[in-house]
Formats: C-alpha cells, structure tokens, sequence
C-alpha cells in the first residue's frame, strides 16, 4: 500500500474519534478533564492558525518575484506616435 492512502486511511479513521473525543470533552461528559479548557484550547488554536497564514502570505508577498516594467530606449515611459 502507498504511503499516501496509508495516511488517507489514517485521517478517514481518526477523524470521527477526534470528533467524538472533543464533543465528549466539549460538553464535560469526560471525567478528569476541564470543559473550560476545551474552549481556551480552540481559540488558541484559531489565532494560531489564522496568525499562520497571516504570516505565511506575507512571506509570499515579500518573496514573490516584481513584474519588469518595459520602457522604451530613451528612458521614458511609453510614447504614442
């Protein structure tokens, strides 16, 4: 089997257990774990992955290669004859 569907198997069989544990853990049906917690989790996670992106698309702005301006031969910008 290819890695890649190895990891798609993966991701389809541990996606609906994290939804369970977090929805279980959400409305403080887990013992021994804080409900407040779970909120303070999320948002951090939000601002994280938000502040990524953020981040990332200003790399790529600052990276990103500039378009050449043509000019004609005389230094100026273009001429209409």
């Amino acid at each position: 089997m290819s890695p890649s569907k190895l990891l798609g198997y993966l991701m389809v069989t541990l996606s609906p257990i994290g939804f369970t544990f977090y929805t279980l853990w959400f409305f403080g049906l887990l013992q021994g774990l804080d409900s407040d917690l779970v909120l303070r989790a999320t948002v951090y996670l939000l601002a994280v992955s938000f502040f990524f992106v953020v981040g990332v698309l200003g790399y790529l702005v600052v990276t990103a290669p500039r378009p050449r301006v043509a000019t004609n031969g005389d230094g100026g910008g273009s001429r209409r004859a």
